[in-house]
């Protein structure tokens, strides 16, 4: 019983030792062995005889070495380059065997070129990372300042459109908010100083045109006095001389002195219109009117003369169009209008007046057949003292007047020609009774 108890022992030791032996094996990548001092195995992978060294003793030598070392004795064995050498460890145990552990070089250079290698690749990869990293964060700090410095350029060229976007509370973004803010400020003041410039310009160049029109004024006026006041001179020293003898003499130049003295005051009373007309002085009394009802009344003053040329008169008013106006001065546009008509028309001509609606807005016409106006003078016509014609009567002023007087009415007037006609229109805006 009690043999066989130490042959279950022994096994079971064996078994440990085997168990030991193949843990070590595989913690170590090694080969592991219990040997005696014969070199003979007593465990390991199948119970193989090996030979640690040609020489006895040498394998002696070894063998004391790892006995007067307690921690072992450990040593490169073989001959060649490191592919054919072991590296050996030999501890001697308190039983007098020997531990052993040899594992061949060649697996140790191959895992050195492995972690070699891997080394490489993981620098390479951290390496290759990091420039990827300092890539992004140097973008993320740099856009910011790119972007201030390419608004700081357009803000230099004076073009504040571009505003930069703030996406931080940062010093950059402080920066920026300052910028924006600044670009805000010169924009709105350069603004002003162009509106003030322009403004400035606007005045200069008006007091220029108003001088010139004053120079053009006094030389017209003193033009058109001129003649009229040789005239009354001429025939008033013939009477204060007692040149004309008969009664009949007399009273022509009494008549002549007569016509041209109200030639002047006409003249007069048409500047004075036209000059509180352009300053804007003259007060305007607005009244609902029906406009045909304006247009007939006047039309009665010129029908003596419409028989006298044989006139064929076309009327298209409209009775149901009021306007807001000041019946005297619009009066006097429609006159002059009419007067412009029925002076220029030819005999047995024709003279078209009508009234056409435009949304909120009345068209006026009143058109003559007659010598046309030539396109290159539709615009010369409005100004004062321009006569095409110089051997009809006027002062040129008329169409002048009416000009002004329309854009008191906040209206507007032009002159097309249409087929064998001058046309005259204004434009009125219409209101609802």
């Amino acid at each position: 019983m009690i043999k066989n108890t130490s042959i279950i022992t022994a096994k079971n030791q064996v078994g440990d030792y085997n168990r030991a032996i193949e843990n070590i094996s595989k913690r170590t990548g090694s080969t592991a062995y219990i040997i005696d001092d014969n070199m003979t195995v007593i465990f390991g992978p199948d119970n193989l005889q090996i030979a640690l060294l040609q020489s006895a003793n040498e394998n002696e030598n070894i063998l004391q070495l790892a006995k007067e070392n307690p921690k072992g004795y450990s040593t490169i064995i073989g001959k060649g380059d490191y592919v054919d050498q072991r590296l050996l460890y030999i501890r001697a145990l308190d039983n007098g065997n020997f531990a052993v552990l040899i594992k061949a070089l060649g697996l140790i250079g191959e895992s050195r070129n492995i972690f070699t290698a891997f080394l490489s690749m993981a620098s390479l990869f951290v390496y290759i990372l990091s420039l990827i990293i300092i890539y992004l964060y140097a973008d993320h700090f740099t856009k910011p300042i790119m972007q201030l410095q390419k608004i700081a350029i357009k803000i230099a060229d004076l073009n504040f459109n571009e505003k930069l976007t703030i996406t931080s509370d940062d010093e950059i973004g402080l920066l920026s908010q300052s910028m924006n803010q600044m670009a805000e400020e010169l924009d709105s003041s350069i603004k002003k100083l162009h509106t003030a410039n322009d403004l400035l310009a606007h005045e200069l160049s008006k007091e220029k045109s108003l001088e010139k029109m004053r120079r053009q004024f006094v030389s017209d006026v003193s033009h058109e006095l001129k003649n009229p006041i040789s005239m009354i001179m001429g025939y008033a020293d013939g009477l204060v001389r007692g040149l004309p003898k008969s009664e009949t003499d007399k009273a022509y130049y009494a008549r002549v002195i007569f016509e041209e003295g109200n030639k002047m005051s006409t003249l007069v009373k048409d500047l004075l219109d036209l000059s509180s007309y352009n300053s804007g002085t003259l007060t305007m009394h607005m009244e609902t009117i029906q406009l045909s009802g304006l247009l007939r009344e006047y039309l009665e003053r010129f029908l003596k003369i419409q028989k006298e040329k044989s006139v064929q008169l076309n009327i298209d008013l409209n009775d149901d169009i009021y306007v807001s106006a000041d019946p005297l001065r619009l009066g006097q546009v429609i006159t002059n209008l009419f007067d412009n008509a029925f002076k220029h028309v030819n005999d047995n001509g024709r003279i078209r007046i009508s009234m056409t609606p435009h949304e909120d807005k009345i068209e006026v016409m009143i058109a003559n057949t007659g010598d046309l106006i030539p396109q290159d003078k539709v615009n010369d016509i409005w100004e004062s003292f321009y006569q095409i014609d110089t051997d009809t009567s006027g002062n040129g002023l008329g169409l002048a007047i009416v000009k002004s007087i329309m854009e008191m009415h906040g209206g507007l007037v032009d002159v097309i020609v249409e087929e064998d006609m001058n046309c005259f229109r204004f434009f009125l805006e219409r209101i609802n009774i």
